[in-house]
């Protein structure tokens, strides 16, 4: 069981939920006090410390939420194969796609990524994600307060792992 976790600021504090979350006598987290509360956003802890809304913000895979694993992602190797960006298990490589940065590549099956964001206002709205791959099967699916609220999507062969097209639904 997480009790804690590390932001990008070194800010070690509770994670949400935690049975220790306000349960010393004067009713704050069990712990030390450094001299200061740790921003708590939300329903998470987004990467960079900013909430994205949605429907005009761009959603950048490898920008997924702080706060480690099992809680801000599920990566089934150890360590960065990519070697880029970020210092987790996931594995985060420089793109070649338009407007450069970073991708995340060498997923299997069963790795997630979490993202905290807020919607402006409640509806239907339309989805664009950039993919890449040298082979054909690979899926996946978005979902939204652990709902699947897109079914299967497909990853067509686009015939290079930097060689990028996009999904729409």
């Amino acid at each position: 069981m997480t009790v804690y976790q590390q932001s990008f600021d070194s800010n070690y504090h509770l994670v949400s939920g935690c049975p220790y979350s306000g349960a010393a006598t004067d009713g704050k987290d069990v712990g030390v006090d450094w001299g200061g509360e740790p921003t708590k956003q939300p329903g998470g802890n987004p990467f960079g410390g900013t909430i994205p809304v949605l429907p005009s913000a761009t959603i950048q895979f490898e920008d997924f939420d702080a706060g480690g694993a099992g809680v801000a992602y599920g990566d089934a190797s150890p360590g960065n194969i990519g070697g880029a960006y970020r210092p987790t298990d996931v594995d985060i490589q420089p793109t070649t796609d338009a407007g450069g940065g970073y991708n995340v590549g060498w997923v299997s099956a069963g790795e997630w990524l979490n993202y905290t964001v807020s919607v402006a206002a409640a509806g239907t709205y339309d989805l664009e994600v950039r993919v890449a791959s040298d082979g054909t099967g690979g899926t996946f699916h978005i979902e939204v307060d652990g709902v699947d609220k897109t079914g299967r999507l497909t990853i067509p062969n686009s015939r290079g792992w930097q060689a990028w097209t996009t999904i729409r639904r």
